[in-house]
């Protein structure tokens, strides 16, 4: 590799480094405001929470760093007006992609995060104060009791909202590309145990995060599949293990589409 090559590799790096700080620093700030005006407001504007967060992180934030979400069929999420969506997990910046598709996934969203995220600062508390679920990973058992007992809130009978839960069943980032994570079975058997449906969202390789620059223009495209019925009845592995393959053959062909194939690495 040439000196020239590395030097521009180096300034790449640095780049995306302040774009990503400046990114959080933003979010934090407005978390930071968020906190006062959901206690002030939301008492009589009940969508205000939804509305800050599409208008504020999507609006303030895409435009910082140029960064445009796109949820391809989303009318499929009709179909099942309450549910548990699950998404392929790749970087930090899922974050922001899941904020970008508020507006579009129902009158209330709940996420799933560690516990530790709840100590982000004002972030964190804002991420709470939004409807986000906070489980011990490190105690399958606790979290699992918690993820249940809070699903059952969210999703009872009397609740007519359009209320669904988003969780990545991989449980961890994968910085591989070509292949997901053995998927966790919490988010199938709670849908299972609470009758609601499993709504997959794939998330194409996170190419965008090499050419991230103030005010860009880089796009990213999610596609929602087919909402599935988890049958409690029946084998829970066979059942994840198809909407895995599914995710994956979707992945797969957002690959090809980018001119990317399966051996190449993140």
């Amino acid at each position: 590799m040439s000196t020239e090559a590395q030097k521009t590799s180096f300034w790449d790096r640095v780049h995306y480094m302040l774009v990503t700080a400046s990114f959080m620093i933003a979010i934090s700030l407005q978390a930071l405001f968020f906190i006062p005006l959901v206690i002030i407001i939301s008492p009589i504007f009940p969508g205000f929470v939804k509305w800050f967060i599409w208008h504020m992180i999507r609006g303030v934030g895409g435009r910082l760093i140029g960064l445009k979400v796109v949820l391809e069929d989303a009318s499929k999420l009709e179909s099942a007006p309450k549910g548990i969506i699950v998404m392929n997990h790749q970087s930090t910046w899922d974050f922001f992609l899941v904020c970008s598709m508020y507006h579009q996934l129902g009158d209330t969203i709940h996420t799933v995060s560690r516990k530790e995220v709840y100590y982000l600062g004002p972030l964190g508390h804002a991420m709470w104060m939004a409807g986000s679920i906070f489980i011990d990973r490190s105690s399958p058992a606790a979290a699992m009791k918690v993820l249940t007992e809070e699903s059952r809130k969210i999703f009872d009978p009397s609740n007519l909202k359009r209320s669904r839960i988003i969780i990545f069943p991989e449980g961890t980032r994968n910085n591989a590309m070509g292949d997901f994570l053995h998927f966790k079975q919490g988010a199938f058997k709670v849908a299972a145990a609470l009758n609601v449906p499993v709504i997959p969202i794939v998330c194409p390789p996170q190419t965008f995060r090499g050419n991230l620059k103030f005010f860009g223009s880089e796009s990213v495209e999610l596609k929602c599949l087919d909402p599935v019925k988890i049958d409690p009845e029946s084998d829970l592995l066979p059942q994840i293990q198809s909407v895995r393959s599914n995710m994956l053959v979707e992945y797969h062909k957002m690959m090809g589409n980018m001119g990317l194939n399966k051996e190449e690495t993140s």
